[in-house]
């Protein structure tokens, strides 16, 4: 982050310090935690949710996503457009990811661990912190969330912005609406928050790829969780997912929202545990985040003086 964004980013401080709560954040991080599944096939929970008599046609599609777009200035024929695209698939292997009754905690820790605390990501985190150094500090400033902690979750949603997944938003939704029942109100609602997304930020509907369930850029938010928690962290006039400062900026506001009490605890059932745990709804998840952190730290850490030989 050079220093002009950081001169900046001071000067929001203030507003930026204060999270901007909005009506229902309770339900929705109950909901959100457990469907902001990153890029990890093995990160899941179940949720309940309206079923539907069967899979739907386009047209259903259509209709539903338009219904959730009424009032938002979004245009009905740009949302049209984007279901006309030639760029529109479906793609056969995401039903079969989500599984009913799923047990994000089924996997045993010692297990689940491995694929997260490597050499490689522990001293990605590493680098990363000493990168970021400053902005980071800033969002522990702001938020009050800490530093190492921002870290950690970022290098299991993405490995540091590595893995962001493969496909593409748009039809990863379109596909879950008309090919998973139990999962078609809320994929079509997601599908409508994209496209109010890309409306918005002018972004092609068809060009960003993320994980089977929707999730996209650098933190994984859901698009209803970019639209209700992503910020301009550095006051450059737009929100983006593939920049760190607005990245680690709407983590922390995020992980602030969802309780987060500065210099709180992190073991369980302290409000920073639970803050993460809204993230995604998995003791395996919290836990792995919090051991990658303090290892991360402990790296970074002054190595002690040696002793002066007499």
């Amino acid at each position: 982050m050079n220093s002009p964004r950081l001169l900046i980013a001071l000067l929001l401080l203030p507003s930026l310090a204060r999270p901007q709560a909005v009506m229902g954040d309770a339900a929705f991080f109950r909901e959100l935690g457990v469907l902001n599944e990153g890029v990890q096939a093995d990160i899941k929970g179940s949720l309940v949710v309206k079923k539907n008599s069967g899979e739907l046609a386009k047209d259903d599609a259509v209709r539903m996503v338009l219904a959730h777009l009424k009032g938002s200035g979004v245009p009905e024929s740009y949302a049209r457009a984007a279901f006309d695209d030639p760029a529109v698939k479906l793609y056969p292997d995401i039903p079969g990811k989500f599984k009913p009754g799923g047990n994000a905690g089924a996997t045993p820790y010692d297990q689940y661990r491995k694929y997260f605390m490597t050499e490689d990501r522990i001293q990605a985190g590493v680098d990363f912190f000493r990168a970021h150094r400053e902005l980071l500090a800033q969002a522990e400033q702001a938020y009050g969330v800490d530093a190492g902690i921002l870290t950690g979750l970022l290098g299991v949603e993405t490995a540091y912005g590595t893995r962001t997944g493969t496909y593409m938003v748009f039809s990863a939704l379109y596909t879950i609406t008309l090919k998973v029942p139990s999962r078609t109100d809320w994929a079509a609602n997601e599908l409508a928050e994209w496209l109010k997304l890309c409306y918005r930020q002018r972004i092609a509907p068809h060009s960003v790829k993320g994980s089977y369930a929707g999730a996209f850029g650098f933190f994984q938010f859901m698009p209803s969780s970019f639209n209700r928690f992503a910020v301009d962290f550095d006051g450059d006039g737009r929100i983006s997912f593939d920049e760190w400062p607005n990245v680690v900026g709407s983590v922390a506001n995020y992980l602030a929202l969802a309780g987060w009490q500065r210099g709180g605890s992190l073991d369980k059932p302290a409000k920073n545990y639970y803050a993460i745990f809204a993230y995604n709804h998995s003791d395996n998840y919290v836990r792995v985040i919090v051991e990658l952190r303090g290892e991360i730290m402990r790296r970074l850490a002054p190595a002690p003086a040696v002793p002066a030989q007499s």
